[in-house]
Parts: C-alpha cells; structure tokens; sequence
C-alpha cells in the first residue's frame, strides 16, 4: 500500500516538474532601450578656413609708405564705401532678427496649442514650459530662422572690422604726416630725411640739404 502511494507520489507530475527544473526554458532576451535623439552636429563652418582677403579690400585696408598723397585721397571714398556696406548689413541683421521673433512666437503658439489637444485627448498633464521650449528649439522653422539671423549678424561684424581698419589707417595716416611736417621744420643739420619725398610734408627739391649762405 505505502509503495503503491509513493509511486503515485512520483508519477509523471513529478517527473516532469524535476524534468523543467533541470532543464528550465530559455529565458526572453532584454529588450534594448530605446536610444536617445542623437546631438546635432557642430556646422562646417567652426572648422572652415578663412578665405583670402578680397584684393579690393586689401588696397583699402594697406598703407602704402611711398605714396601717402595717394592713401590721403582715397580714403574718404574707401570710409563712404565701406560704411554703405555696414548700414546694409545692419538693416538685414535688424530685419533677420525680427523674422527671427516672429517665427519663433509663431512656433510657440502652435505648439502650445497642439499640445493643449493632445492633453485633453490623453487626459494628461500639460507640458512643462521647459519642454515646450525645448520642441521649439528643435523646430525647423525656428532653426532656419536662427541659422539667417547668424549669418546676418555675421556679415555685419565682419564689415565693422573692416572699417575699423580704416579707421587705424586714418589715424596711422595723421600720425606719419605731422612727423613729415616735424622733420621738415628741423634744422638741416639734424634732418635724417632730407631725401625728396612724395605725400604731406614733403621737401621740396634742392631744400633741407643746403647750407645756409
């Protein structure tokens, strides 16, 4: 009687229960987590190299020692050209910034209000502010918008540059003609530049050499 119970005890259930632990089933591999939205990359332009100098600005920006009358005379020409420039770059760097705005408060204001939808739709919480302006950022309008208002604001810094080169020109220019003019009026003993010379200042031939008498 007691082996007949045991048998039953160890019957099939049994043996199939020893069976799984021995040989338990293939456990369900981890599902990867989702990735994160990869970073944007950095533009071309921080690593592109800066191209020549144009040879028309290089002539307005270059002081040329030898021909000082020539540099006195153009140089208002070159400041009103390049101060032409300056004012039509601040008025496009003005005008992409206000664009910028714009679209941007229009972003805004529709992501606000698809996301107001969706809440109610859902039964959600609203969005925080943070990542309401985070889905701005990111948006393709507003990025275009901001890319014009860079490239704006660049163009006009680069022309301010410009013309504050000229402006050391100018002073550089003032600088060499008052030390001509203090040269010319040396004894002549003590002029090291009685040489003829060209521009502001110069001596006039047969002058600054002589002896008295």
């Amino acid at each position: 009687m007691g082996r007949h119970r045991l048998s039953r005890c160890r019957g099939t259930p049994a043996a199939g229960s020893l069976a799984r632990c021995r040989n338990p089933p293939p456990r369900r591999a981890a599902q990867p987590a989702t990735p994160a939205p990869a970073a944007p990359d950095v533009p071309a332009l921080a690593t592109t190299p800066l191209a020549p100098l144009d040879p028309y600005l290089r002539e307005c920006v270059t002081l040329e020692p030898m021909a000082l009358s020539e540099e006195f005379a153009r140089l208002p020409t070159d400041f009103a050209r390049w101060n032409e420039l300056y004012a039509a770059a601040t008025e496009r760097e003005l005008q992409a910034r206000l664009h910028e705005k714009r679209v941007r408060a229009h972003v805004t204001i529709d992501v606000r209000r698809r996301a107001a939808f969706y809440c109610q739709l859902h039964r959600v919480k609203t969005l925080t502010a943070d990542l309401v302006d985070a889905i701005v950022e990111v948006d393709s309008r507003v990025v275009d918008a901001a890319d014009l208002y860079t490239v704006a604001e660049g163009a006009r810094t680069r022309l301010r540059g410009i013309l504050s080169a000229l402006g050391r020109k100018s002073d550089a220019l003032v600088t060499i003609g008052a030390n001509m003019r203090a040269e010319r009026n040396l004894p002549p003993h003590l002029n090291t530049h009685a040489a003829p010379r060209s521009g502001p200042g110069a001596t006039p031939p047969g002058q600054g050499t002589s002896g008295r008498g």
